[in-house]
Protein backbone atom coordinates (compact mmCIF):
# COMPACT_ATOMS: atom_id res chain seq x y z
CA UNK A 1 0.00 0.00 0.00
CA UNK A 2 2.86 2.37 0.82
CA UNK A 3 4.46 1.87 -2.60
CA UNK A 4 1.12 2.36 -4.35
CA UNK A 5 0.57 5.68 -2.53
CA UNK A 6 4.12 6.82 -3.35
CA UNK A 7 3.53 6.10 -7.03
CA UNK A 8 0.25 8.02 -7.01
CA UNK A 9 1.96 10.98 -5.32
CA UNK A 10 4.70 10.93 -7.97
CA UNK A 11 2.12 11.10 -10.76
CA UNK A 12 0.37 14.06 -9.13
CA UNK A 13 3.72 15.82 -8.74
CA UNK A 14 4.55 15.21 -12.41
CA UNK A 15 1.18 16.48 -13.61
CA UNK A 16 1.25 19.60 -11.46
CA UNK A 17 4.87 20.61 -12.07
CA UNK A 18 5.54 19.64 -15.68
CA UNK A 19 2.07 19.71 -17.20
CA UNK A 20 0.59 22.57 -15.17
CA UNK A 21 -2.51 20.74 -14.00
CA UNK A 22 -4.03 22.60 -11.05
CA UNK A 23 -3.24 20.70 -7.82
CA UNK A 24 -6.77 21.20 -6.49
CA UNK A 25 -8.07 19.10 -9.41
CA UNK A 26 -6.12 16.02 -8.35
CA UNK A 27 -6.13 13.65 -5.41
CA UNK A 28 -3.58 10.86 -5.05
CA UNK A 29 -4.44 7.57 -3.43
CA UNK A 30 -3.09 4.07 -3.74
CA UNK A 31 -5.19 0.95 -3.93
CA UNK A 32 -2.42 -1.69 -4.15
CA UNK A 33 -3.92 -5.17 -3.96
CA UNK A 34 -7.38 -3.88 -3.00
CA UNK A 35 -8.42 -3.29 -6.63
CA UNK A 36 -6.95 -5.89 -9.00
CA UNK A 37 -7.84 -5.46 -12.67
CA UNK A 38 -7.93 -9.23 -13.26
CA UNK A 39 -8.10 -12.48 -11.34
CA UNK A 40 -4.89 -13.69 -9.75
CA UNK A 41 -5.83 -17.30 -10.52
CA UNK A 42 -3.92 -17.35 -13.80
CA UNK A 43 -0.50 -16.13 -14.94
CA UNK A 44 -2.18 -13.83 -17.45
CA UNK A 45 -4.30 -12.26 -14.71
CA UNK A 46 -1.28 -11.77 -12.45
CA UNK A 47 0.58 -10.10 -15.33
CA UNK A 48 -2.29 -7.65 -15.84
CA UNK A 49 -2.31 -6.86 -12.14
CA UNK A 50 1.37 -5.91 -12.25
CA UNK A 51 0.39 -2.96 -14.43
Amino acid sequence: MKLSKARADAIVKELTTKHRVAPDRLKAFGVASLAPVASNDTEEGRAKNRR
